[in-house]
């Protein structure tokens, strides 16, 4: 799987980015609670919900339960044999992230929210 372009949409609790495949479809890479969840979207678009519903391909448990904070070079050390990745990563500021999804956790369910 071809990574072309990656984007870090938020740093910490959770560590989160966007990423297109060369394919066209999408990419949402969330690690939180100590674990680290990829999903695909299943047709190219430019929709990141579209990969937050999409298919989990890559799910493993890295950290303890409060754990929220991966590093772009630990994502790609710990899924270099399912992912090729670019060798860097530009960060949303702000403003950008407005249009990031909300807390999504597979372990309690979309939709649900930290206070």
């Amino acid at each position: 799987m071809m990574v072309e372009t990656v984007v870090e949409t938020c740093g910490a609790c959770p560590s989160q980015w966007e990423a297109s495949l060369r394919d066209g479809r999408m990419l949402y890479i969330r690690y939180r609670w100590g674990n680290l969840s990829i999903r695909v979207s299943r047709t190219p678009t430019e929709d990141v919900y579209a990969a937050v519903r999409g298919q989990e391909i890559y799910n493993i448990t890295l950290g303890d339960s409060l754990d929220g904070v991966l590093s772009y070079e630990d994502l790609v050390a710990c899924t270099k044999e399912k992912i090729s990745w670019p060798d860097a990563v530009p960060t949303l500021s702000s403003e950008q992230r407005l249009r990031i999804p909300p807390d999504h956790d597979q372990n309690r369910g979309s939709g649900d929210r930290q206070p």
